[in-house]
């Protein structure tokens, strides 16, 4: 099956404070505040001349299907600040320290399809801090990611174009597999790539997965006659990455990539396409918003400082 991702942001309990006891699944947190995700607890400097500093502590029950069951279920924090705990039925599954990276915490171990679970995480804001303020608690969403056994993740999947020409074009794929599994897999790495619709390159190469261990794998697709991305004319390619072991669904995710040649000399700086990037006008970022039907937009941008996530809400 394809990965699935459920947002896990609305029907939330909160309060401030540390309370070990709260782990436990018969704990009673029907007098804490109900909230939504995203949230910070520290006081916002324009209501108070000070900040909270100490715990917040947050619980949420979940109901699994029993579509789930068999399946690897996995937590993912796109931010909590400073450190978290993540307890699911008063067992530890996972903890992180760094408020601005996302993290992802394995609750598959701590599951029970007889009975609700129950999911605690506390969560720790220091002040002062690397800045004014930084946030505190679960400030940005908190997703469900749900698939098979032995997958490969989006963070370790790289795609890359170590060779364009205008008649011909090499794609790189590079992955981690992982095997959750106590046992090797004899998988088998698929790539396909189409562009408006049609299938232009088609891949596959056998990998033996280690137990439990994440495992290297690549291949490399020829695309002939490629349609090239720049600035004027931003073609993207679909590439369908599939990983089939046996005993489960094939593992699916499908990243855009656009095929272009990076240059950097020097002499004369950055290229792209052969362009002068100095010489490239981007143009307002509105004007791209206006042509987009949904509502709100995750923009992801990742800079030379922290891992940023950006909500863009559209009128």
């Amino acid at each position: 099956m394809a990965r699935e991702q459920i947002l896990w942001n609305k029907g939330w309990k909160f309060r401030h404070g540390d309370f070990p006891a709260a782990a436990a699944p018969a704990f009673d947190d029907s007098a804490w505040a109900d909230i939504c995700l995203p949230h910070s607890f520290g006081i916002p400097y324009f209501m108070e001349g000070q900040f909270y500093v100490g715990y917040g502590c947050y619980r949420k029950s979940l109901f699994l299907p029993q579509a789930w069951l068999g399946k690897r279920v996995t937590l993912e924090f796109q931010a909590a600040f400073q450190a978290a705990e993540v307890y699911v039925n008063g067992q530890l599954a996972g903890s992180h320290k760094g408020g601005y990276t996302p993290f992802v915490v394995d609750l598959t171990p701590c599951l029970r399809f007889d009975v609700p679970n129950q999911v605690t995480i506390t969560t720790h804001g220091n002040q002062p801090s690397s800045r004014w303020y930084s946030g505190a608690g679960l400030y940005r969403q908190v997703s469900f990611w749900v698939g098979e056994p032995c997958y490969i993740d989006p963070r370790d999947l790289f795609l890359t174009t170590p060779v364009v020409e205008r008649d011909s074009a090499q794609v790189l794929v590079e992955a981690q597999a992982q095997n959750t599994t106590s046992q090797p897999q004899e998988a088998v790495l698929e790539v396909t790539l189409s562009f408006q619709g049609q299938e232009k390159a088609r891949a596959s190469v056998p990998v033996t997965l280690a137990p439990g261990e994440k495992t290297p794998c690549s291949l490399t697709l020829t695309v002939d006659a490629p349609a090239l991305w720049d600035d004027r004319e931003p073609n993207l390619y679909q590439a369908t990455v599939s990983l089939s072991a046996p005993g489960q669904e094939p593992d699916t995710t499908t990243q855009n990539i656009g095929i272009r040649k990076i240059e950097v000399t020097a002499a004369e700086g950055m290229k792209a396409q052969g362009i002068d990037l100095r010489q490239l006008n981007l143009g307002a970022i509105v004007d791209v918003f206006e042509e987009l039907e949904e509502d709100i937009v995750n923009v992801r941008v990742k800079d030379a400082h922290n891992d940023l996530l950006v909500r863009v809400y559209v009128e």
